[in-house]
């Protein structure tokens, strides 16, 4: 009787600790899981069993769980890494508006993304987009097609790379200019500058007004597709 009574506290205190793992999966529940998971390892450890095999019993799904949980963390502050295309001989200011459900849902190859910039200068995808400076690489197309890597200015008033050169300068938030016309309008977007030669000239505040106007715009044709 003790045998059998031994063996069945061994098995409950198992299946009490594969039930704390289990609904320690998710985070929000551990104040539920961790209680179960350690009235499982008190039976397991108040059995006849070895001692190797209670360690073992124990140890095994808190290894588990923290290489699991090490996973997630990894995937979920994982950057996307991006290549953007443009056409030369493209020029000026381009953005990339993100997390909009009707914009386009980009193509990926080798594990990047690539984003094709239109002519217009504004590109709208659905996806979001979390990466850096490190995980972006920009080309422009020639007029055969073929793709040429762009240098990437870390001051947009260096003078010694070979251009076209690109400056990006950084994710931004934008309201509409007139929020007459477009009322709550809002959206957020990269910007980056192309610069065909050591003349490095940013937009003039007219030419930043029109392209302000062009992107809500845009952003309100493709917010009306889901509707």
């Amino acid at each position: 009787m003790a045998k059998a009574g031994n063996k069945k506290r061994f098995s409950f205190g198992l299946l009490l600790i594969c039930a704390g793992w289990l609904i320690c999966l998710d985070p929000f529940l551990c104040i539920v899981g961790i209680p179960v998971f350690i009235s499982g390892a008190i039976l397991v450890l108040t059995s006849e069993k070895s001692a190797l095999l209670k360690i073992s019993t124990i140890a095994l799904p808190l290894v588990l769980w923290g290489a699991g949980f090490e996973l997630v963390l990894f995937f979920m502050n994982k950057k996307t890494a991006l290549t953007i295309i443009v056409s030369y001989p493209f020029k000026g200011q381009a953005r990339i508006v993100y997390g909009e459900p009707g914009g386009i849902v980009p193509q990926t190859s080798e594990n990047r993304m690539e984003l094709l910039v239109p002519v217009n200068g504004v590109l709208i995808i659905r996806d979001r987009l979390e990466s850096n400076l490190q995980d972006i690489q920009y080309y422009y197309t020639d007029k055969n097609g073929g793709r040429n890597k762009m240098a990437s200015l870390k001051n947009p008033e260096d003078k010694n790379l070979k251009h076209p050169a690109v400056y990006f300068e950084g994710t931004a938030s934008s309201a509409s200019a007139d929020p007459k016309t477009a009322p709550g309008l809002d959206y957020v977007y990269d910007s980056f500058y192309v610069f065909e030669n050591d003349s490095v000239q940013k937009e003039t505040q007219t030419e930043e007004m029109k392209h302000n106007s062009l992107t809500d715009s845009l952003v309100k044709i493709s917010r009306q597709k889901t509707r």
